[in-house]
């Protein structure tokens, strides 16, 4: 599903319009974003969190050449899903191995 995708199911479903959710989705994301940025988390219960894990320098391989290149540190985002989350998933894989 991509974000224009998200916009027009929210909007069937609070029957807003596609506008009003597209510019409640903007700014949802920019304020995540930014509270991800300043090296908090976002916690939505029972969906999951986003945390900001520091990355240390480490080595890698350059694709085209095969050579070992040093990656810089930085900063990146996880994704722990939250308990509702893993068990509507778990249900969907059990209904799907049947």
């Amino acid at each position: 599903m991509n974000k224009k995708e998200l916009i027009r199911r929210t909007a069937a479903a609070t029957g807003k319009t596609q506008k009003e959710c597209a510019a409640l989705l903007d700014a949802m994301l920019a304020i995540a974003a930014d509270e991800l940025a300043g090296g908090g988390d976002l916690l939505l219960t029972d969906f999951g969190a986003l945390h900001v894990k520091d990355r240390s320098t480490r080595m890698g391989v350059h694709p085209a050449t095969g050579e070992p290149i040093e990656i810089p540190a930085g900063r990146t985002v996880t994704f722990t899903p939250g308990g509702k989350l893993k068990e509507k998933l778990q249900a969907a894989h059990e209904e799907d191995g049947k």
